[in-house]
């Protein structure tokens, strides 16, 4: 009769261990032309997260780089046919922003936050 309290308690155990390493993720499809647009969520995630950046256009790259991003002026440069970028323990008072290399086309950017 003793095994069942502790067969009970080591599955509650495990539900604990599995719920507590859940991660939250959150996804975005933006598009990117000449105006920055943000990347990172509005809402502060409450610890360090890890974005990950998938440029989805067929020909144009995506500049990255804070709210005053341009041609001239950004972080780095994701390629059009290259795999996606992924920052980790990225700090939740960061923003990131984008904007197309191409001023005159809009770009799909797909975004993926994991918290």
């Amino acid at each position: 009769m003793a095994a069942k309290p502790n067969w009970i308690r080591l599955r509650l155990g495990f539900l604990l261990f599995v719920l507590y390493n859940i991660f939250m993720i959150r996804t975005k499809l933006v598009t990117a032309n000449a105006t920055p647009v943000e990347l990172s969520f509005a809402d502060e995630v409450e610890a360090h997260y890890k974005i990950i950046i998938t440029n989805t256009s067929a020909n144009k790259h995506v500049l990255v780089g804070g709210p005053d991003v341009s041609l001239t002026n950004y972080g780095f440069r994701v390629e059009h046919d290259q795999p996606p970028v992924a920052i980790e323990n990225m700090p939740f008072t960061d923003r990131l922003y984008a904007i197309s290399e191409d001023p005159l086309q809009s770009i799909s950017v797909a975004v993926m936050v994991i918290e």
